[in-house]
């Protein structure tokens, strides 16, 4: 006689009371565990949001005007701006400026008129251009476009000259001699000014280790920063690395005994070092930031261009690039900086400290053609060794204190 089975109902009451296997829960598990990660992550999201603390509205901001590159590791987005404010613990500002960019991709002045720089391209129209080339130093990180190096000589130069600021906050020597380059048939120059900090040299090596990641690695990397564009949670460990960035500054104080700017300020000649520069002999092999710095010299000579670079700090970094460029015949200064030029807690430049820039570059402009400010600058003082040094602004089309103010007989350059 043959066994008889249970009935269908039995069967699916005895399968009930057995106990499920781990295999089966583990799914059920996790689904309930993303379930309430996910929720907990949007409540934090959504306090941060209600919160609103000032850090993280200040990356958020600054991550309109900045996108992940592939090329660069980072750069301007083209045709956006954003207003950058940050405070400290007593409410005082320590960054608040505006940062514009027109559809090149390089930062301009916040107006129609400097955003549209084809009116300059066409017959007739201005050909001379000046590369203003490096990091957040050329760019003007933490002042306006207008108090930027590059838009102070800018305003200095006749009206058939124009400057590009070319400088982006986060590139090395490679990025950024590569980005003036690549804008080259749009905008030919007749000289070029590379902005050098020692920090170029790291963050010429991270690059070239960026550079080597795969088409999937980029792709992840672009995913999370459309994240961090949107998202308070996702900038929460950048901002921590903000805070203690301005925490471990101690605020430094200006001079009492001069006014924050005048229009007869110089910049004095102790403030260019001249290292020996058998002091400083090349390594071997040689960093990947000389090669560049060789490499464009190059492309410029090549096309007739001239070039000189400015060095900001003392270190030996900065001290082995300023021996690198006499060696090579480049025109160099480097550059002392008081914290008077400085912003408060940043170390950037500040309205001062890029004027005196803006005017030591005017003057090396004037001693390698004169032609450029409509004649030989007899204003320019020199320095011991022989070499031009600085002019007060004597062509100067806006004062450093009240733009829109003729000092000369140029033609006056509008200011915003």
């Amino acid at each position: 006689m043959l066994p008889r089975h249970p009935p269908q109902r039995e069967r699916l009451e005895l399968r009930s009371t057995l106990p499920m296997p781990s295999f089966q829960r583990a799914p059920k598990r996790l689904a309930a565990l993303f379930g309430v990660a996910f929720a907990l992550l949007l409540g934090v999201e959504g306090v941060l949001r209600l919160a609103n603390p000032r850090i993280l509205a200040f990356l958020l901001a600054a991550r309109k005007v900045h996108a992940y590159s592939r090329r660069y590791r980072v750069d301007l987005v083209p045709s956006s701006s954003a207003l950058l404010r940050l405070k400290d613990a007593d409410g005082a500002y320590l960054l608040n400026f505006v940062v514009t960019t027109n559809r090149f991709g390089f930062r301009t002045f916040d107006r129609e008129l400097d955003d549209s720089f084809e009116v300059w391209r066409g017959p007739g129209k201005a050909r001379t251009f000046v590369h203003a080339v490096g990091d957040s130093f050329t760019m003007g990180w933490g002042v306006d476009a207008s108090s930027s190096y590059p838009a102070l000589l800018d305003w200095q130069l006749p009206e058939t000259a124009r400057v590009l600021n070319l400088g982006v906050d986060g590139f090395g020597t490679i990025a950024a001699t590569e980005k003036s380059m690549a804008l080259w048939d749009e905008f030919p120059a007749r000289d070029a000014v590379l902005f050098f900090v020692s920090n170029d040299f790291d963050d010429d090596v991270a690059l070239l280790r960026h550079r080597e990641r795969s088409g999937a690695v980029h792709l992840f990397f672009e995913s999370f920063d459309a994240l961090r564009r949107r998202s308070y949670l996702a900038n929460v460990l950048p901002a921590l690395r903000w805070a203690l960035r301005f925490r471990s500054r101690e605020p430094e104080a200006a001079p009492a005994n001069a006014k924050p700017m005048r229009e007869d300020a110089a910049l004095a000649p102790s403030t260019i070092l001249t290292p020996d520069p058998a002091a400083s002999p090349d390594p071997a092999p040689l960093p990947p930031s000389l090669a560049a710095l060789d490499r464009y010299a190059r492309f410029l000579s090549e096309r007739g261009a001239r070039l000189l670079v400015l060095i900001f700090d003392e270190d030996s970094r900065s001290r082995l690039v300023n021996a690198h460029c006499v060696r090579s015949g480049v025109d160099v200064r480097l550059l002392s900086v008081s914290p008077a030029d400085q912003l408060r807690r940043d170390g950037h430049l500040n309205r001062v400290g890029n004027e005196r820039v803006a005017r030591l570059v005017k003057a090396w402009l004037a001693a390698k053609d004169p032609s450029l400010l409509g004649g030989p600058d007899a204003d320019v003082p020199e320095r011991a060794d022989g070499e031009r040094n600085v002019a007060p602004v004597t062509r100067a089309t806006v004062t450093p204190t009240a733009p829109g103010r003729t000092t000369g007989g140029a033609t006056p350059r509008a200011s915003p």
